[in-house]
């Protein structure tokens, strides 16, 4: 059977035009080609090509450049024109946070490959010791805190650009989960991750955005999804296949920042044909009617008749306007 679901009433039920922000695991970093890289696969899904298709990602990002890159015109313009928009952001910040964090027992390591070999030589005990440290929860708490807020002002951007497309956030996934090298530094690394998807889920359902799974659809498979074998943390190509059927699926089930019920059906090609549900009924003015009609006043009947047929036009063509768009509705 068909399944309802929410979705968003501005935009159409299959979006045309797809922009993908964040960092490197929206570039692809990594990959042999372009065309692995989720944003391309879902894209190709969705049957959007050339123009109607941005990548904006930037390798290195953090929320506080995506924040300050949302100011400029360019990406202000890309956000306006899209209907579905993709971000990856975050990661970054507990990089920067664990390094920070590594550099405090070793001050000579400069990127996350020499903080993880740096944490999976200290003993257990060292370990611990450091993380649980006044100086290292100083700066997670300062990390979780300034992502708060870039992630706030990211979110308020884009709304502000556009108040009507679709806003997916992909959360993080643990790339040390089930990794023999990392595995007490495990401990510590998937609880930043999940504290980070929790604000990343609050802040989505804030701003009528949703939060895509990755940490849930990646878990027990990173030697698969994640490049970690070469002490790389980003995504392989199964990766990415994973995280465009991650969003492939969320798309055809709901929006949270949406009232419009809707059910959708198998269309011509493969595609998908979405029967939208609602129903008008204006109380008020029908019981100005059945007042009247109790009156016997033929004149009051006559007016309340009218008043409630320009109230029922005027609620199928706001139905009309808002769901009806086809192909891709009813």
């Amino acid at each position: 059977a068909a399944a309802a679901a929410p979705y968003a009433s501005a935009s159409p039920m299959q979006p045309r035009r797809l922009l993908v922000l964040g960092d490197s695991i929206s570039t692809g970093y990594g990959l042999a080609e372009t065309s692995e890289r989720y944003g391309d696969l879902l894209a190709e899904t969705l049957g959007i090509s050339g123009a109607a298709y941005v990548n904006m990602a930037v390798d290195g990002a953090k929320s506080l450049d995506l924040a300050a890159a949302l100011q400029e015109d360019a990406m202000r313009n890309a956000v306006g024109e899209a209907e579905l928009i993709i971000l990856s952001i975050g990661g970054n910040d507990v990089i920067s946070a664990f390094v920070e964090i590594a550099k405090l027992q070793d001050p000579t390591v400069t990127d996350i490959r020499g903080a993880v070999m740096v944490f999976a030589a200290m003993p257990q005990a060292t370990l611990q010791a450091l993380f649980s440290g006044t100086e290292a929860q100083a700066i997670l708490q300062r990390t979780g805190q300034n992502y708060a807020l870039h992630l706030g002002e990211i979110l308020n951007a884009i709304r502000a650009a556009n108040p009507e497309a679709r806003v997916v956030l992909l959360n993080q996934y643990n790339p040390l989960e089930g990794v023999l090298l990392g595995a007490a530094l495990n401990v510590y690394l998937d609880a930043a991750v999940v504290q980070l998807n929790d604000t990343t889920a609050a802040a989505a359902e804030a701003a009528g955005a949703e939060a895509a799974d990755l940490y849930t659809g990646f878990a027990g498979n990173t030697s698969q999804y994640v490049n970690i074998s070469a002490l790389d943390i980003h995504p392989t190509a199964a990766g990415h296949a994973e995280i465009a059927r991650i969003v492939a699926e969320m798309l055809k089930s709901y929006s949270r920042s949406a009232a419009v019920k809707a059910s959708y059906v198998p269309g011509a090609d493969g595609g998908t044909v979405w029967l939208p549900i609602d129903s008008k009924f204006p109380g008020d003015t029908y019981a100005h009617l059945q007042d009247a009609q109790a009156s016997g006043d033929a004149q009051a009947v006559e007016n309340a008749h009218h008043a409630l047929e320009l109230v029922l036009r005027a609620e199928a063509k706001d139905i009309r306007e808002k769901y009806v768009e086809p192909p891709y509705t009813t």
